[in-house]
């Protein structure tokens, strides 16, 4: 059971995300119609949110760079 759970995890990941961003999709589209201020707030969080993802991937990569030698 374990080894059926692990081989088709993709798939049942793929449909949840699938319904997780179609419900996201709708639930925006409803907000934008009815509070369009708020929809304006929650798009700054997620750029805040992807540029703070951004700057995090960017110091772990100069991290893992090796160090010059002089």
């Amino acid at each position: 059971m374990v080894r059926f759970i692990s081989r088709n995890i993709a798939l049942v990941l793929a449909a949840v995300l699938a319904a997780v961003a179609i419900f996201s999709y709708d639930m925006l589209h409803l907000l934008a119609r009815d509070y369009p201020r708020t929809v304006h707030s929650i798009y700054f969080a997620i750029a805040a949110i992807i540029l703070s993802g951004l700057f995090y991937a960017g110091i772990n990569y100069i991290k893992m760079m090796p160090e010059e030698d002089d």
